[in-house]
């Protein structure tokens, strides 16, 4: 599975992917949490990691948990982190990550996706929208 967008690939890791997963969190994060973290993350098939790729060096990625629930006939995809390198800004790549993740709902016959962010992640907002996201309410409180 993968998808290729101007020279960019968008590939979902899994189990066996470690050494680009650490490369994503390298170039895009602070940090991984070490090897064995992230082979355990990518084993679990409802934890779902997309990168994207130019010329074999990630510039973006979408961090998303498959949710089931008790309530409903399918599961859900919320769409935790989505994040692209600074200077690949505005080049698509994050409306790839969210539609290549919109291709997977389907695949898997997922009910739905969602995410939440801040109205002051103008970013986020935009890109939510550029999509066909649709901001259910605006009174949403957060919680840690």
């Amino acid at each position: 599975m993968g998808v290729s967008t101007a020279a960019v690939t968008i590939d979902r890791l899994r189990e066996g992917d470690e050494d680009t997963a650490q490369a994503v969190a390298e170039r895009l994060r602070a940090s991984c949490g070490g090897r064995e973290k992230l082979a355990r993350f990518l084993a679990n098939p409802n934890n779902v990691l997309l990168v994207a790729q130019q010329d074999g060096v990630p510039v973006g990625f979408a961090l998303a948990y498959v949710l089931e629930r008790f309530d409903s006939r399918a599961p859900m995809l919320y769409l935790h982190e989505i994040d692209v390198s600074t200077s690949h800004h505005r080049e698509g790549i994050g409306k790839a990550l969210v539609e290549e993740l919109r291709r997977l709902c389907v695949t898997e016959r997922y009910s739905k996706m969602f995410a939440m962010t801040n109205r002051s992640n103008t970013p986020a907002v935009r890109l939510f929208e550029s999509t066909g996201g649709i901001a259910t309410n605006s009174d949403d409180v957060m919680y840690r």
